[in-house]
């Protein structure tokens, strides 16, 4: 565990970090270089940017505003580390952002061939100069053993207002080929009604592969693990009951409704003849109900086992992500998210850096009304070796 919050810019301890984590995932040393210049490339609009004070932004990345993320992936094929960016720019804008994302997109084709065409296809719709909300547009880079660099965009489909992000959706599909997807849409936004499952982000492989995939993204507000999981069903590579019995290990025993963070699922399309999506990955928010990074550990661990997956790489990475201790709070875990394919899973743990701090207590109810005062008194706190 690092003794001390690291110090310098934020992009010199990002990488830092990003080694480290590497490290404690068992990648070698290209894989761990490849990552540290491709985070310095998405990051490079902010290098300068200190790793303390108060954010230049309120990136919506990271509760805390940390405009980068560090993820890791376990399956049986090994682990895969993550990172995602909020480009930003000066005067800290959503319009600066914007100019500083459109940049980018022109580098990462120059330096890693990125397939720009679906993206240019999107620019002036997800894009918009007179976007509002939270966030403009995000990007990830990803790798594994023996994988090539892998990237992708996020958008924010609230950009011109929530009311009209099932429009942005579905022009969106049209725009890139998806012609036979918004019926499927439309009849799972219509499943509980009154937006409570809301379309967040529409995201894109930036990949020349023929099954490079566009993502889309709901929140679902005070849902039940049950509902999630009949939600979840609408995708062709689903076994019912995965992500009830998921959310109740990641909540601790409650099966919901979750009502401090809505729990986020995202469906896949690979196939434009296809109305239907391939594959679901449901993201359980375990910051907001935990008491505090300890116990999520516990959970996170106690589902890797149950699964046969490896829990090493894991234990590593959260080594690597702690700069305090897990005891203190909640807020170096965000999200736990399962996806299942042929019948196996696939876990993805991400973390924040905390670069503005913990999780206050305020934003981090531990109790949903269905989560007896008993399974908290019940819950055993596990220390980080």
């Amino acid at each position: 565990m690092l003794a001390n919050r690291l110090k310098g810019t934020l992009v010199h301890s990002g990488s830092h970090q990003l080694g480290q984590v590497a490290r404690g995932l068992g990648l070698d040393d290209t894989c761990t270089q490849a990552m540290q210049e491709v985070f310095r490339t998405m990051a490079a609009s902010w290098h300068d940017l200190p790793a303390s004070g108060n954010p230049a932004w309120p990136s919506d990345v990271c509760d805390d505003h940390s405009p980068y993320e560090l993820s890791m992936t376990i399956e049986d094929s090994g682990p895969q580390l993550r990172v995602l960016v909020e480009p930003m720019d000066r005067p800290a804008s959503l319009s600066a952002n914007r100019i500083a994302s459109l940049r980018l997109h022109e580098v990462l084709r120059r330096n890693y061939g990125i397939n720009l065409d679906r993206l240019h296809a999107l620019e002036n719709l997800l894009m918009p100069e007179e976007a509002r909300g939270h966030f403009v547009a995000w990007y990830s880079a990803s790798i594994g053993k023996g994988e090539a660099l892998d990237f992708k965009a996020y958008f924010n489909l609230g950009c011109l207002g929530r009311e009209r992000a099932p429009k942005l959706a579905e022009e969106a599909f049209r725009r890139i080929g998806f012609h036979k997807v918004w019926p499927t849409v439309v009849e799972m936004m219509e499943r509980r009604g009154g937006g409570q499952d809301e379309l967040c982000y529409f995201a894109l492989d930036l990949s020349h592969r023929s099954d490079a995939r566009a993502k889309l993204y709901f929140r679902h507000h005070r849902a039940t693990a049950e509902f999630v999981d009949e939600f979840c069903g609408v995708a062709r590579h689903y076994e019912p009951g995965i992500v009830t019995d998921f959310c109740r290990k990641m909540g601790g025993g409650s099966e919901g409704p979750y009502c401090s963070k809505g729990l986020v699922t995202c469906f896949n399309f690979t196939d434009p003849s296809d109305s239907r999506p391939k594959a679901v990955t449901a993201y359980f928010p375990v910051s907001h109900y935990a008491r505090n990074d300890s116990v999520i550990q516990e959970r996170i661990s106690s589902y890797l086992k149950e699964q046969s997956l490896d829990t090493r790489p894991y234990l590593g990475a959260i080594e690597a992500c702690a700069q305090r201790s897990l005891q203190v709070g909640t807020g170096i875990h965000t999200y736990a998210a399962v996806r299942w394919m042929e019948k196996r899973p696939r876990v993805t743990v991400y973390f924040s850096p905390e670069t503005y701090g913990r999780l206050p207590a305020s934003a981090n109810p531990y109790h949903t009304p269905s989560l007896p005062m008993e399974m908290e008194q019940d819950e055993s706190a596990t220390v980080l070796h």
